[in-house]
């Protein structure tokens, strides 16, 4: 039963580079209105993968700005003062982390805040 929910592992493993390449050239596409097409293109692909990762039980960990941080499913790869964001808390995420059934593939690369910048000099 193990090899059959956990043995796409490592091929999921190897394509999570590519679509992170993927997200890369979309977020970048966005950025220039004279590109629409290519921008709709790169979604278009992006959906179609997220979609068939979906049916293979494969989870995206998306965390968003202000979430708690968990070292269960994210990975803190700095840590930075923020007045916005309460200290253990997530600023930004830089790389999406994913699930397989139960099991995680990847964390998500985050960067954690510090609390306000005055708290951090106090310590």
């Amino acid at each position: 039963e193990q090899m059959h929910r956990f043995g796409a592992m490592p091929l999921i493993e190897d394509l999570l580079p590519a679509v992170d390449n993927l997200l890369l050239g979309l977020e970048t596409a966005r950025q220039h209105p004279e590109a629409s097409a290519v921008t709709e293109g790169f979604s278009m692909v992006v959906t179609q993968i997220e979609s068939i990762l979906k049916k293979h039980s494969v989870e995206p960990i998306a965390p968003g700005e202000g979430d708690l941080f968990d070292p269960n499913v994210h990975d803190a790869v700095a840590h930075s003062s923020d007045e916005k964001v309460g200290e253990g808390k997530i600023i930004t995420v830089t790389r999406g982390g994913y699930m397989l059934h139960d099991r995680l593939i990847r964390p998500a690369s985050v960067v954690v805040s510090s609390g306000p910048p005055e708290a951090v000099e106090g310590k």
